[in-house]
C-alpha cells in the first residue's frame, strides 16, 4: 500500500503571516504580495513553496537595530579581564566606546546608497557614538597613521561570503605619501582592536574573515549556520519528506522565471557563493538570498519590492 507524504496545513502558515503583518514586522504592503507569490509555483511545487514562505526572515528597521546594537555590544565582552569588578568592566567598555572610530565596510567605489551609509547613522542616532567618530576609510587610516591609535569597527548589514569585508580590508588607499591598507597597518601595529559588526554574519562569511584578516574580531548581531541554506543537504527550511527534492524544485522554479545558473555569481538562482538564504532587510536584500522572492521578470511576481 502506498504511504501518502505528511500534509501540511496551509492556512497555518497564512496565519503566521498575517500575525507577521498585524504586528509589523513585515511591512504591511507585502499583505498584498503572498497570494500572487504563491500563485507563481505549480501544483505540485505548492508544498515546497509554502514551506519557503514559512522559513522566509523579514527583518525591520526596528529588528535590525536591535541585531546591530546586539553587535556591538558583544564587543564589550571580548574586553573583560578576569577579576575586574562589573564597575571596573563598565568603566573600560566607557573608555573604549569614546575612542572608537566607527567606518563602513566600502566597495571599490562608494555610492551614496550603499548600506553603510543607513548603518553609520544607526551608529550615532541610535547608538550615541559622536559624529566625530564616524569616518570614512581613508580618514580613519589617516587618523592611526599619525600616531594617535584607536580601536575601530566596521559597521555593516550583513556578511555572507565575507570577500567584501576582506577586498575592503586589504584595499590599499593613498595617505600622504604612502599606500596603506588596514591589512598592513595591522600587521605592523601591536595590541590594535578592529572589529567587523554586521547586523547578521553567515558562519562560512565568518569564517572566511578569520582566515583572510586574523586580526578583525568577527562580532555579528546573530550568526546563520550553513543549516539556514535552503540548499544544505540538512537545510533547517524543510521538513524531512521535502529535503530530498529542495534544490531540484527550487531548480526548476527559477528556470520558468529566467533566472540563470551562473555558477554561485550574484546572479545565480542559489544565490551568491550559493549561499541560498531566505532573509531580506527593511531596506534591501543580500545578494546571498534566493532571488525568487524578489525576482519580477518573465510574469514572476515578488514577495517583496525594492524602489
Amino acid at each position: 500500500m502506498a504511504i501518502s507524504a505528511p500534509s501540511f496545513d496551509q492556512g497555518l502558515i497564512l496565519e503566521k503571516c498575517k500575525n507577521h503583518l498585524d504586528f509589523q514586522l513585515w511591512p504591511i504592503e507585502m499583505e498584498a504580495q503572498i497570494e500572487p507569490w504563491l500563485a507563481n509555483f505549480l501544483p505540485d511545487e505548492k508544498e515546497h513553496a509554502y514551506h519557503l514562505l514559512n522559513s522566509f526572515l523579514f527583518f525591520s528597521e526596528r529588528m535590525t537595530k536591535q541585531l546591530f546594537l546586539s553587535a556591538v555590544n558583544d564587543l564589550s565582552v571580548r574586553i573583560r579581564k578576569p577579576g575586574r569588578t562589573m564597575s571596573g568592566e563598565r568603566s573600560a567598555w566607557r573608555s573604549l566606546f569614546d575612542s572608537i572610530l566607527v567606518t563602513q565596510v566600502t566597495g571599490e567605489a562608494p555610492n551614496p546608497t550603499d548600506s553603510g551609509n543607513l548603518f553609520s547613522r544607526y551608529a550615532r542616532d541610535f547608538l550615541g557614538f559622536d559624529e566625530a567618530q564616524i569616518l570614512s576609510n581613508d580618514e580613519v587610516l589617516r587618523v592611526l597613521l599619525s600616531n594617535n591609535p584607536r580601536p575601530v569597527i566596521f559597521v555593516d548589514d550583513f556578511a555572507g561570503s565575507g570577500n567584501q569585508f576582506a577586498r575592503m580590508w586589504k584595499r590599499k588607499h593613498q595617505i600622504g605619501s604612502l599606500h596603506m591598507s588596514f591589512a598592513m597597518y595591522a600587521s605592523k601595529q601591536r595590541g590594535g582592536f578592529f572589529g567587523y559588526c554586521p547586523a547578521l554574519c553567515t558562519q562560512y562569511g565568518a569564517e572566511n574573515i578569520a582566515k583572510e584578516c586574523p586580526e578583525v574580531i568577527v562580532s555579528p548581531g546573530n550568526l546563520l549556520t550553513p543549516q539556514y541554506s535552503a540548499i544544505a543537504p540538512d537545510s533547517i527550511i524543510w521538513p524531512d519528506h521535502l529535503r530530498q527534492n529542495a534544490s531540484e524544485f527550487l531548480r526548476k522554479a527559477s528556470a520558468r522565471a529566467g533566472i540563470p545558473e551562473a555558477g554561485g555569481s550574484e546572479d545565480d538562482w542559489r544565490g551568491f557563493h550559493k549561499l541560498g538564504l531566505c532573509i531580506a532587510f527593511h531596506h534591501g536584500m543580500p545578494d546571498a538570498s534566493l532571488p525568487l522572492f524578489k525576482w519580477q521578470q518573465n510574469g514572476w511576481a515578488p514577495l517583496v519590492r525594492y524602489s
